[in-house]
């Protein structure tokens, strides 16, 4: 990888919509959501 790979990959991912920004990443991610959503009905 150069460093124009490296910048384009960076610039694609603060440019992402906000959805695939916010998805979860990994199951760690995924089992923290339950957490933060505890108040809800």
């Amino acid at each position: 990888m150069d460093l124009f790979t490296h910048a384009n990959e960076e610039r694609m991912k603060s440019e992402a919509p906000l959805a695939a920004r916010m998805r979860p990443r990994n199951l760690d991610e995924y089992a923290r959501q339950e957490q933060h959503y505890s108040f809800m009905p």
